[in-house]
Formats: C-alpha cells, structure tokens, sequence
C-alpha cells in the first residue's frame, strides 16, 4: 500500500480523486484529507429529501454526490477524511478492516471507539465517523469521515431535512446523535497533531513505506472529472432516483390537488388529481416540463405568472413549497 497526498481542500478535486484511483490505478492507496466546507450525499439518494436546499443555498455551501451508497455527510472544518482504495479477490466491502487502526489511534489517545452498523465509528453511542464504499471490478473503495472538532451545532443546522415527503426508492441517510472527537479527550490536541499521528498509526499497521503525490498530468485528470461530473447538475441532482410529489394547495381561494413526477431531476410530468383550477394546472404544465426541480428554477418560470395563479404572494409561495 502506498499513500498519496491530495494536496488539496477542494471538496470536488478529493471526490474525483478517489473516483480516479478506484478505476484508474492499479495500487493499494491511503489517502487521508480535509476539505472545504460541503455537504455530500450518497449515490443512491435524493438531495432534496435529505437537506433543506434553501439553507445551504443561503449559505452558500456546496451539495455533491460522491459514488459511495450510504447517507449524507457535512464535511468541513475540524472534519478530517481518509480513503481506501484497494484490489480485493475475496470480500470487497469489509469497512472493519479499515477501521481497526483507526479505532487502536484512539483507544491510544485514551478514547474507548466501538465499530457500530458495520460502517460507524461511535463514542458512549454518539456517532463521530460515518463510512461508505464503493466497488469497481476486483477494486475497492472504502473511505470515511472523523469528526475531530468539527462545529455540530452547523453540522446539525446544514443537515436539516426538507418538510416535503418525496415518493421514491432513493435511500434514506439514518441520522444519529453525533460528537466529536476533540470532546472526549482528556487532554487537548490540535487537528494537526491529530492528523499526523492518525497517519503513522495507519502507515506503520499497513506496513505503508512510500508517500507521492498525484503527477501534473493525474491532476489535469482529476481535475476534468471534477468540472465534467462532480461540479455538474447532471451528477448532482440528475442521477436521482425518480420520485413524485403530491400538491395539495390553495389557488385563488380553492383547495386545488396534482401530482408531479420527476426524472433525473427534471419535472416530468404534471397531473391533474380533479377538474378543478384547469387552466391553472395548464400553467403549470405548459411551463414546468423538463425544467430542473430546484427552487430558483421553478421560481424563474412561475414568477411571470404569479397574478394568474394566485391571489396574493402568501398563496403564490405556498404554492412554491408544495412544488418543492
């Protein structure tokens, strides 16, 4: 095993590396790594289920998806990140096996960890590192996240759900009460120090002898991935399982009921539940086909037409909130 140090904090830069290094390398890799501050919700899940887009909107923090299942995770300050990548003949996902060393740094640093659902690392029951994999061919990817000191009240405020409840097959994150590790020592340790010695513990029980970084021409690689994919609406709201909405809401003073239907993140098709309203419901389907299902675009189309389908702008931003 050998590992490689990123040399970066762009949280779309360090999702496409590991992506890279899974199907591209050919060696045994540890990375371990900080990122600015983001959310990253798993393969197989539905964004608008899981966070409220308006908060990070407002916040102006980033939402990717990464190629990993399980659930949404907040990087950020005082998180720190470690990566996998390894080839397997037997069984490919063993998040135990990654997480031993890990857990023995600790119980170094006088902090008792128990290895949880297979995939968490807990502390009293308080979750601080949630884990995920992905598998490609007889390769392997296994990576993580440790909450060090990270600001939880933040973590807990940009992970706040949406109200709406989507019909879909996405998967749902499982959230835990969460802590950090900084918390629970008896002594105080910077991140750096933290980090440094999380690295040796992992090199010396990997036997891990060479550290490299990425060459220029892997760079240019990884970066091309970052901006085609991982920064793209296609990867991060497109490849969304499909789901529908049920809308009930006021127009005009008459309660009026339709459903949407959404594919790879993109209204399409409304349907009219009753007689009722149709020419407002046409609205709707002659301006909300195809149009991505996010709240500034839905505002774009609909704003224009705000006087004919509602009575006021309290009605008009129901109506909004019931879309989205």
């Amino acid at each position: 095993m050998i590992c490689i140090d990123k040399h970066s904090r762009d949280p779309w830069f360090n999702l496409a590396a590991d992506e890279y290094v899974l199907k591209q390398k050919t060696d045994d890799v540890f990375m371990l790594w900080e990122s600015a501050e983001c959310i990253v919700v798993g393969k197989h899940q539905l964004p608008q289920m899981e966070i409220d887009l308006q908060i990070i909107d407002r916040e102006g923090v980033p939402l990717i998806r990464r190629i990993s299942g399980g659930g949404t995770v907040y990087h950020g300050p005082g998180n720190i990140n470690f990566s996998f990548i390894t080839n397997e003949s037997g069984d490919k996902i063993n998040f135990k096996k990654f997480l031993i060393p890990i857990q023995m740094y600790l119980s170094e640093l006088g902090v008792k960890v128990d290895i949880t659902s297979k995939s968490n690392l807990t502390i009293n029951g308080l979750k601080i590192s949630g884990n995920a994999a992905s598998v490609y061919h007889n390769r392997s990817l296994h990576h993580g996240t440790l909450l060090f000191s990270s600001d939880t009240q933040r973590l807990n405020a940009l992970l706040k759900k949406s109200f709406q409840n989507y019909e879909t097959k996405a998967v749902h994150s499982n959230r835990t009460e969460v802590t950090t590790i900084s918390n629970n020592l008896s002594g105080e340790i910077s991140s750096g120090f933290f980090f440094n010695g999380l690295k040796k513990k992992v090199f010396d029980y990997f036997e891990i002898q060479d550290e490299i970084a990425f060459t220029e021409e892997e760079q240019s690689v990884i970066l091309k991935l970052s901006e085609e994919k991982y920064k793209t609406f296609a990867w991060n709201f497109g490849y969304s399982p499909d789901y529908q909405i049920h809308c009930n809401t006021d127009l005009h003073g008459e309660n009026v009921y339709f459903l949407l239907q959404i594919k790879q993140g993109r209204v399409n098709t409304v349907i009219s539940g009753d007689g009722r309203k149709l020419e407002l419901i046409a609205i709707l389907k002659n301006n909300l086909i195809q149009v991505p299902h996010l709240r500034k675009h839905i505002l774009e189309v609909l704003l224009p037409f705000q006087s004919r389908l509602s009575e006021n702008e309290n009605e008009f931003n129901k109506l909004i909130n019931n879309i989205l």
